[in-house]
């Protein structure tokens, strides 16, 4: 039997790494078939190959594990590097005891980082990466109605009352790429660290999806920004916060502007999942907490589109005070597109 190699995707191994999504993950899975993305996604920023890890047993690909680098998006960032790990897959007739693991750990190995994490983990390997060191957790799902829309996509049982929504002195600007480029640098010593260039790059200059960026604004001074996306199903839409820099306090001014732009952009609620080190300003901000096992239904899934309630955990290595967003890592990633080399 043939050694098993484990080293980083090289050019022209993309075709083979994508036939094994396709195979061995899940048939039509869009990193299997959409050329286009796999390349925003994984090709390697300034050096050759694919943000693949792979397990080679001569001709035959046995594993894979894909990661995200902060530094795609910024190379500045290099000093507060940190790696989000992504698709993870070892074929179950390998014959390679704790081959997934040796995927991993060369990962760590090789790719410098100050941080390492995962968004949307199986909880079957939960117990892995606590092993490994890694904090376990829940994302959480916060939301915030329409003032007088009868929600469509979400369901609120009878005796829902909503919380009262503070009107805030925090402001909402749409911000272009070039009006970006003279905001001041917000982020801090906030982990993961994200600069104005990876904002731009991560979200304004994303291929498929359609962002929207404000700055928030309180007394005419910036002091956050905020990373949204708009999603409909069926004629009916929410807002979505998949992002945000700035010291969190700021958040619980900005209920009053939120609500504004639900009404403004006719959609029926916002929501946002997050792990935060303290989730008082969502609260001040009129943000109701859902509980994914409660009566109240948010939906997660719109590409397709799944009215239920859903849970998103992570597991994440490197700082003790860290913050999660649904735009870390690869959970707000396209399930459907068009064409599958655009």
């Amino acid at each position: 039997m043939s050694k098993v190699e484990i080293r980083r995707c090289e050019m022209h191994e993309r075709d083979a790494v994508m036939a094994f999504i396709d195979e061995h993950w899940s048939k039509g899975h869009i990193m299997g078939n959409h050329t286009g993305l796999f390349e925003w996604q994984h090709r390697g920023v300034g050096r050759q190959g694919y943000d693949f890890m792979l397990a080679w047993r001569g001709s035959e690909l046995l594993g894979v594990l894909g990661y995200i680098t902060m530094t795609r998006f910024d190379a500045a960032l290099a000093g507060r590097h940190g790696i989000w790990l992504a698709l993870w897959k070892v074929r179950e007739d390998c014959g390679v005891a704790g081959l997934g693991l040796a995927l991993l750990r060369t990962l760590m190995q090789q790719e410098p980082h100050s941080w390492i994490g995962a968004v949307g983990i199986n909880t079957a390997v939960m117990a892995l990466y606590k092993a490994l060191g890694f904090h376990t957790g829940q994302l959480s799902q916060y939301v915030l109605f329409h003032p007088t829309l009868v929600p469509q996509l979400a369901h609120r049982p009878r005796d829902f009352v909503a919380p009262t929504v503070p009107l805030g002195d925090a402001q909402l600007v749409p911000l272009h790429a070039a009006a970006l480029q003279a905001w001041p640098d917000l982020n801090g010593q906030a982990v993961p660290a994200k600069s104005n260039r990876y904002l731009q790059s991560r979200y304004l200059e994303h291929p498929y999806y359609d962002y929207q960026l404000f700055g928030v604004v309180r007394g005419e001074q910036p002091v956050a920004l905020l990373v949204a996306r708009k999603v409909c199903h069926g004629g009916h839409c929410a807002l979505r916060v998949v992002d945000y820099v700035g010291e969190l306090h700021h958040l619980g001014a900005c209920g009053g502007a939120l609500s504004q732009q639900i009404v403004q952009q006719q959609c029926e609620y916002v929501d946002l999942w997050a792990h935060l080190p303290d989730t008082t300003p969502l609260q001040q901000a009129g943000l109701h907490r859902v509980d994914a096992q409660g009566e109240l239904m948010v939906p997660n899934y719109f590409e397709p589109f799944e009215a239920r309630n859903v849970c998103i955990y992570y597991a994440f290595k490197g700082e003790a005070q860290h913050r999660i967003w649904r735009g870390d890592g690869d959970q707000d990633r396209p399930n459907r597109l068009a064409s599958t080399n655009k």
